[in-house]
C-alpha cells in the first residue's frame, strides 16, 4: 500500500534508514532530515512543498520517497528514496519503483510539467528511473572543498545581482546552456525573479560585466555549515573564472562555511579543471534525469470548425423603433437582415 506520511509515522521514520540521495548537493546544504521532511509533509497546506510517500506492508513502512513539489512551480524534484530494511532485497527495489511511479502520477495531477531526479551515473537506480520514462538532460560532477582551502579575497568588478539584472543574466544563461538543459529546467526571466525573491536570504548571486554585457554569473546557495555554488559564463571569457572562484571563496570564508560544493556540467570542462587545481575534490558523478508529464502536439492540417452561431432566417421588426411600436412587417429572407433599411 502506498500512502502519504502521517504524524503518527514520525517515530517510525526516526529509525535508521538506507538513503539514496537524488538531489545532491542541495539536500546536504539544506541538511535534509527524513523525519523532519515527513513532518512538514504531514502539515497539509503548511507543508511548503514537502511531500513524503510511504510504501507499507501490514501497516509497517518498508520504503519511502521524499520529493519537493512547490505550489507555484512547474517542477517536482525527487529528494531521496529510503528503505527501512535490506536495500538489496528485491522487494525494496519493487517498492522504490512503485513509489517513483506514484510520485510522477501525483506530480502530473498537481499540474507539474517535469519531474527531476539526479542519481549516480550508471547505478541501478538510474536504470530504474530510465525504465519509467526519465531521460538524460545532462551529466554533472559534484566537487567539494573543505578546510583551509576556502580562503580567498573578494575580487574587484563583481557586483551583486539586482532585480534589474535578471534579464541580462537570463540572456547569458540562454546563450551558454545547451537547449536540452534549458528545456529540462524551464527557466524564464519571470520564474528566475520569483525564485530569487522567495529565497532571498538563502541565496546570493554575483555577476561580472565586460563592455556592459554579463560574462560571468555566480550563484551561491547558503546553509548553516555548507554552501553550493554554480557558474554560468561565456566561453570567450573563461579567463575570468579564477577570479570568480576566489570571490566565492572569500564570501564563504566570511560566513565561516565549513564545506563548499560545486556542480559542474559536462560542457564546463575548463571550470572543472580550475576547481580541481584550486583544492576541490570530486565526490560524485551523477546524471540529471527529467520526466516530462506533458508534451507538445502539432496538428498536420488546420481543423475545420463549424460555426456555432447562425443568422436568423426570419426577422420581424427591422428597426428598434418598429419593435417598440409593435408593428409587423414582411419577412426578410437571407442572413443580411441587419443591413435592412426601412423605406
Amino acid at each position: 500500500m502506498i500512502r502519504p506520511a502521517r504524524l503518527i509515522d514520525l517515530p517510525g521514520l526516526n529509525r535508521p534508514q538506507h538513503l539514496l540521495s537524488l538531489d545532491l548537493p542541495n539536500s546536504v546544504v539544506r541538511e535534509f532530515s527524513p523525519a523532519g521532511f515527513a513532518a512538514r509533509s504531514a502539515l497539509g497546506p503548511l507543508r511548503g512543498g514537502a511531500d513524503c510517500l510511504l510504501y507499507t506492508h501490514r501497516m509497517r513502512p518498508i520504503a519511502a520517497c521524499y520529493y519537493d513539489s512547490p505550489g507555484r512551480g512547474e517542477e517536482a524534484s525527487i529528494v531521496a528514496l529510503s528503505a527501512f530494511g535490506n536495500s538489496n532485497d528485491q522487494g525494496t527495489w519493487v517498492a522504490w519503483e512503485r513509489l517513483a511511479e506514484r510520485t510522477c502520477l501525483r506530480a502530473a495531477g498537481d499540474g507539474k510539467l517535469r519531474v527531476v531526479a539526479k542519481p549516480e551515473e550508471g547505478s541501478e537506480l538510474a536504470g530504474l528511473l530510465h525504465k519509467l520514462g526519465f531521460t538524460i538532460a545532462t551529466r554533472e560532477r559534484v566537487l567539494v572543498s573543505t578546510g583551509a582551502s576556502l580562503a580567498g579575497e573578494r575580487q574587484p568588478g563583481f557586483e551583486p545581482l539586482r532585480n534589474d539584472d535578471v534579464w541580462d543574466v537570463w540572456k547569458l544563461y540562454s546563450r551558454t546552456e545547451p537547449v536540452v538543459v534549458q528545456r529540462a529546467e524551464g527557466l524564464t526571466p519571470a520564474s528566475w525573479l520569483r525564485s530569487r525573491k522567495a529565497r532571498r536570504k538563502l541565496r546570493q548571486e554575483w555577476l561580472l560585466r565586460v563592455d556592459g554585457n554579463v560574462v560571468v554569473h555566480t550563484e551561491l546557495m547558503l546553509g548553516q555549515r555548507s554552501a553550493s555554488i554554480s557558474f554560468h559564463y561565456e566561453p570567450a571569457h573563461r579567463d575570468a573564472l579564477p577570479a570568480a572562484i576566489l570571490h566565492v571563496r572569500a564570501l564563504c570564508a566570511r560566513r565561516q562555511i565549513k564545506s563548499v560544493y560545486c556542480v559542474v556540467r559536462e560542457h564546463q570542462a575548463e571550470l572543472e579543471g580550475l576547481l580541481l587545481d584550486s583544492g576541490f575534490e570530486s565526490v560524485r558523478q551523477q546524471v540529471r534525469l527529467v520526466l516530462y508529464t506533458s508534451v507538445l502536439a502539432f496538428a498536420g492540417e488546420p481543423m475545420q470548425i463549424p460555426a456555432t452561431e447562425k443568422a436568423a432566417a426570419v426577422w420581424r421588426g427591422a428597426t428598434m423603433q418598429d419593435l417598440s411600436g409593435g408593428q409587423e412587417h414582411a419577412q426578410i429572407p437571407g442572413p443580411d437582415w441587419y443591413n435592412y433599411v426601412k423605406r
